[in-house]
Order: C-alpha cells, then sequence, then structure tokens
C-alpha cells in the first residue's frame, strides 16, 4: 500500500516540471553544501601539468582569468548545473523516446545523479567533473541520432566526443561506437547511405583531436606532442606479473637495472608472491598504487643524469617513451598471463562473470533480432549501444589501471538505466501473463 502511494506521488510529481525542477534545485543545493573538494591530483590540472590532457586544465584558467580567487567555486557551481542538465534531458529523452511511465524519469534521474552524491564528482577538481555531464551528452546525441536517423544529432556526437576526449582520454574508444553506429544505420536505415557525411565527421573529429592535444602542448609546453601519460601506468600490470628474472628480458643497462631493482623491491616488501599465478585481480587493484610509487620513485634515480637536463616537459616525454617500450618487452616475453590477468580484470569491473555473461547474451540474442529478424525495435539497438561503450571503456582502463569505480561509473549509469527498462518490461510482461491465466480461469468457472 506504501509503495503504491509513493509510486502514484512520483508519477504525479513527474508529470508536473515544477516539481521535477525543484528536487533537482534540492539536489543542487545539497551537493553545492560540500563546497569545493581538492584531491592529490588537483594541482596537476591547476598547474597545467605535462600529464594532463588540455580541456579541463584550459577551463580551469578561463575561470580563473573571469572569476579570480572564486574560480574553483564558480567551476564547482558549473559542474553541479552542467552535470545536473544533461542528467535531465537524458533520463527525458529514454522516458519519451522508449514510452515509459512517469516513475522511470525518477529512476533514470536517480541513476544518473548518483556520482554525484556518492562520488562528489562535481565537486572535486578532476577532469571527472567535466568528462561526465559531457558523457551524458554523448550518449544523448548518440542515442537520440541513432533511433530517429537524425543526422544533425550525429554531427553533434562527434563534436562532443571530441570535447569528451580532449577532457578525459580513456574516452577516445567512443571513436569506435560512432564507427559502429554508422555501419549500421548505414545497412539497416533507409536511405542512410546517403548521409556519409556523419563517417567523415566522425574521423574528423577523432584527427581534431590528435591535433589539438599537440597544439595544447605546443602552447604550454612548447613541444608539439601527445600527453606523456601513458608508460609509468601502461607498465604497472606487467611488473603485477613480473619475476625475479625479467629483467634478464632487457639488454639496455638501465632498464635491466630498474626492472630489477623495481621487482626486488616488490618482493621484499612482500607486495607480491614470488609465484605470479598466485597474483589475482583483487590483488592487482590492491597493490597498483604501492607498485606505481616504488617505479616512479626510481626514475629520477637511475635516469636522471641521462634525460634531466631536457626542459620538465621534454623529460617527460622521453621517460614515457622509454617505459612504454619497457612493458610492451614485459608483455611480449609474459603474454599470456598478461592477457589472462587483462581479461580478468575486465570481468571484475563489469560486476562478475554473471553480470558479464547476462548481458552479453542480452546483447547477442538483441542483435540476432536486429540482423536476421529484422525487428525495428530501437531499444534493442540502444541496448547494445550501451553495453559496447560499457566493455569500451573497461577495456580501455584495464589497460592503464584496476577497473575502479571513480573511472567505471559513468558507463555504469547508461548501462544501468537500459537494464532498468528490461526488468520493468520483464515485470510488465509477467503481469500481463498473470492477468490473462486469471481471466481465463475466471471464465472457465463461469462456463
Amino acid at each position: 500500500m506504501i509503495a503504491h502511494k509513493i509510486s502514484q506521488f512520483l508519477c504525479l510529481s513527474s508529470q508536473n516540471k515544477k516539481v521535477i525542477f525543484a528536487s533537482l534545485g534540492i539536489i543542487f543545493l545539497f551537493c553545492l553544501r560540500q563546497g569545493v573538494i581538492l584531491t592529490p591530483d588537483s594541482g596537476t590540472y591547476i598547474s597545467l601539468s605535462p600529464v594532463r590532457i588540455g580541456l579541463y586544465p584550459l577551463t580551469i584558467l578561463l575561470f580563473l582569468s573571469i572569476f579570480k580567487g572564486y574560480a574553483l567555486q564558480a567551476l564547482v557551481v558549473f559542474q553541479l548545473g552542467f552535470a545536473i542538465t544533461a542528467s535531465y534531458h537524458l533520463a527525458t529523452f529514454l522516458r519519451s523516446t522508449f514510452n515509459l511511465p512517469a516513475f522511470m524519469h525518477w529512476v533514470f534521474i536517480a541513476t544518473f545523479l548518483s556520482p554525484l552524491i556518492v562520488f562528489k564528482s562535481a565537486n572535486e577538481i578532476m577532469s571527472e567533473g567535466l568528462a561526465y555531464p559531457l558523457f551524458l551528452v554523448s550518449s544523448y546525441f548518440l542515442l537520440k541520432g541513432v533511433v530517429s536517423k537524425n543526422i544533425k544529432c550525429l554531427l553533434a556526437f562527434s563534436f562532443s566526443i571530441f570535447l569528451l576526449s580532449f577532457t578525459r582520454q580513456q574516452y577516445l574508444f567512443f571513436y569506435g561506437i560512432g564507427v559502429v553506429s554508422f555501419l549500421f544505420l548505414f545497412f539497416f536505415a533507409k536511405d542512410f547511405h546517403k548521409n556519409t557525411f556523419y563517417l567523415l565527421s566522425i574521423f574528423l573529429s577523432l584527427g581534431s583531436f590528435f591535433l589539438a592535444e599537440r597544439s595544447y602542448h605546443l602552447l604550454v609546453h612548447h613541444s608539439f606532442s601527445q600527453t606523456p601519460f601513458v608508460g609509468c601506468q601502461f607498465i604497472i600490470r606487467p611488473l603485477f606479473l613480473a619475476t625475479e628474472d625479467s629483467y634478464k628480458d632487457f639488454t639496455n643497462p638501465s632498464e635491466r637495472r630498474h626492472i630489477k631493482e623495481t621487482v626486488d623491491e616488490m618482493l621484499d616488501r612482500k607486495i607480491l608472491e614470488k609465484d605470479p599465478t598466485h597474483r589475482g585481480s583483487d590483488h592487482y587493484s590492491v597493490y597498483f598504487t604501492p607498485i606505481a610509487k616504488i617505479f616512479v620513485k626510481s626514475i629520477d634515480k637511475i635516469w636522471e643524469h641521462e634525460y634531466k637536463k631536457n626542459d620538465p616537459f621534454q623529460y617527460t616525454k622521453v621517460i614515457d617513451h622509454q617505459v612504454t617500450s619497457m612493458a610492451l618487452t614485459l608483455i611480449s616475453h609474459n603474454f599470456f598471463n598478461y592477457i589472462k590477468s587483462y581479461a580478468k580484470d575486465i570481468i571484475y569491473g563489469f560486476g562478475g562473470s554473471i553480470y558479464l555473461i547476462l548481458c552479453f547474451s542480452l546483447a547477442v540474442y538483441f542483435l540476432f533480432r536486429v540482423l536476421f529478424l529484422n525487428e525495428k525495435n530501437m531499444f534493442l539497438v540502444s541496448f547494445i549501444l550501451a553495453a559496447l561503450i560499457h566493455f569500451g571503456n573497461l577495456a580501455v582502463i584495464c589497460l592503464f589501471e584496476p577497473p575502479l569505480t571513480r573511472y567505471t561509473y559513468s558507463t555504469s549509469t547508461l548501462l544501468g538505466s537500459l537494464i532498468f527498462i528490461i526488468g520493468y518490461q520483464s515485470i510488465k510482461f509477467l503481469t500481463l501473463i498473470n492477468r490473462f491465466d486469471m481471466e481465463k480461469k475466471c471464465n472457465d468457472h463461469r462456463s
């Protein structure tokens, strides 16, 4: 009875935009009370560190020039407002497009706004504060463009993923999703083969990203180069799987010394067990930071005399290239274990093998219905895209980091919302069957 009344209240309230906006205003004020949150990494964005990509540092610089001493407070207000607005529009689109009841609007809004409350993402001076609403905007334009075959929305998607990738490089996988969406529309949407400009816009967007990234570093760090922030993250998993003899795979004396000292210290401090097969994916997430600290602190000690004469950006760039090469060497000599560990982390990040199998099975089933049964239900396509987006995000993250929730919540909220729709439709279907059975029994009883 109570649940029914609450449901009625939510349905009535969600029909009234004033009530929805009032609720969003309360959430905005609640989050705003948390104030500005500075993390250990915040300073790297404020100081325009060489390891950070351009859009978020430039955004901070813009707010500093406009709001001076209140720049960070103004930035938090902007991030909160942007995230809440994007959440509302994506939730409204999902509800209206798939003809869902009003209470599902609240379910979507709560899902999309949960990172603001749980992780305080909009309060932190971190690139996630801008990347998350940009992700919601990109998802909105992608789904709307595919569902309605709207070329304007698809072109807006191409532009939005440029902004998103220029904020956080982990979202570069979105360009692959864009190509997949184009191929679907090209082969299955009537007359869409004429709109090949969408595919061109994706490649123009990707080219613009690489140009913008290098131009930013040319402007700020006087070097037309990509962001040197790959190597020191990429090498952690290979080090996690390394053995006492892994240093023997290197011919460069500095590299041999670096790997040997790092592995020896990890084993001496009992951070790792000697047998790599006993190191589970849960251990990797626990020991990622200690391994990274051990490795990074030895960089200056070993290579300072070789590279420190360069300016800070060139030094970081050379070290990044060197460490990436070392990571590839470790991987090539331990490829099977690396792939096994990498796959385990993707499964772990997905929520476990059962959840992964469930989503994969649904995606394959929906794909079969779309390709071979020629179904026009665009929810099926939307779910497939959401599953690919979440998988693509995990695939990128697990190359460089453990699958921590702070890196996956954006794509999790999107996929979770589509799963909520499946849950609602399943309950609705079962309810109709139950009602049909009851009516049949009543009719049989009367006769």
